[in-house]
């Protein structure tokens, strides 16, 4: 289970920068975490700019300036909050790993029909090569997140690196 401690709520960010923009000139303040996972996000001002920096045991992996805007502020924070304290789950936390591999075929055939009706063809791997319809797929996902803001469930297992585990990523086209 993640444990996720958040001292400024996103919709918070804004108000606590422009108050402490003096101090956050010389520090930085922990705004977000996640015990679980090492991550912890942080609330700093560079060069007159609000900055998330996202820290992985203590040492910065990202710096994320914020734009000065209301919406805008609330937004990109929400965003960072989530793919950084909440992307990551434990896989022996998953019901049941078989219930990734069952969402993983439903994407497939899915995509596989719709394609075999949008170019008219009964075999779409043999036409137009085997990691078509995975391709396809991967693509819709990032076009319906970047342009859409919509996140589609495909739950897939990576490597995270940093923790040299492997772990599930629910909505993997959030990360990008």
């Amino acid at each position: 289970m993640l444990t996720v401690q958040v001292y400024i709520q996103p919709r918070d960010i804004e108000e606590f920068y422009k108050e402490n923009k003096v101090r956050l000139r010389t520090e930085m303040v922990t705004v977000a975490s996640n015990d679980t996972t090492g991550y912890s996000i942080h609330l700093t001002d560079i060069n007159d700019e609000p900055h998330l920096l996202v820290c992985f045991d203590g040492e910065v992996q990202e710096d994320k300036t914020l734009p000065m805007n209301d919406f805008y502020i609330e937004y990109y924070a929400e965003m960072i909050y989530e793919e950084y304290l909440y992307s990551f789950q434990d896989t022996t936390t998953f019901k049941d790993d078989d219930d990734v591999y069952i969402r993983q075929d439903e994407l497939s055939l899915a995509t596989s029909d719709y394609l075999q009706t949008l170019l008219c063809t009964k075999d779409v791997e043999s036409e137009y090569g085997v990691d078509m319809v995975d391709t396809f797929l991967e693509s819709v996902g990032h076009l319906l997140y970047k342009n859409f803001n919509i996140s589609m469930y495909h739950p897939v297992f990576v490597v995270n690196a940093q923790e040299e585990s492997e772990v599930l990523l629910e909505y993997p086209y959030e990360t990008d």
